[in-house]
């Protein structure tokens, strides 16, 4: 079995849309979700609906300087991949850049073995608030775009894009929500890939 860690921060919408999907797949599955923020509605929702699935919760220490923070965090994150002997990640809403301790622990000598979603046209609107950089923009088509993660901000190879119009009356939130109901689609699509060929 391929084993999948989902790495996130927020509310989670993604992370639960590929955990519902896993459950149909033969040759992967995910046993562990990672969480950064102790306000995540994710520590709740993992262990009701998916009480086989470890869930925890690792939060990024206060006391040390930036880049000793990133450092612990990441081998604290390290310990638990390798303790549940995770293949890939996918990020879902995770909120931080990945360093240098888990991109040389996933990569396979071509590629690193982490995936994230972001919700805009790479390499259009990288970074944060990409939906509502978008909206602004006037952006008559935007799009989902699935990809590897490397040492820069969302500038790794792209696996997969997909696009949605802005239609005349959208609102925001309007943008948004048709947004959010492709990444849930896409997503687990790239889990389904992962499962049949055991590779991205």
């Amino acid at each position: 079995m391929i084993r999948v860690a989902v790495l996130a921060s927020g509310t989670g919408s993604n992370a639960m849309k590929l955990l519902h999907h896993a459950k149909n797949l033969t040759q992967l599955c995910i046993p562990l979700v990672i969480v950064d923020q102790k306000s995540s509605l994710l520590l709740e929702t993992v262990k009701n609906e998916f009480p086989e699935v470890s869930v925890q919760l690792i939060e990024v220490p206060q006391h040390k300087s930036n880049a000793d923070r990133k450092t612990i965090h990441e081998n604290e994150m390290l310990a638990i991949l390798k303790e549940h002997k995770i293949d890939w990640c996918f990020l879902a809403g995770y909120m931080r850049l990945i360093g240098p301790t888990l991109l040389h622990a996933f990569h396979d000598g071509k590629k690193h073995k982490i995936v994230n979603i972001h919700p805009s046209l790479l390499p259009k609107f990288p970074g944060l608030h990409a939906y509502e950089q978008a909206y602004e923009a006037n952006e008559k088509v935007s799009g989902i775009t699935i990809h590897f993660v490397d040492k820069g901000l969302d500038t790794g190879p792209i696996i997969a894009q997909e696009t949605f119009e802005r239609r005349s009356q959208d609102s925001l939130e309007d943008f948004i929500l048709r947004g959010k109901q492709l990444e849930w689609k896409l997503y687990p699509k790239i889990l389904s890939q992962l499962n049949e060929k055991g590779d991205l």
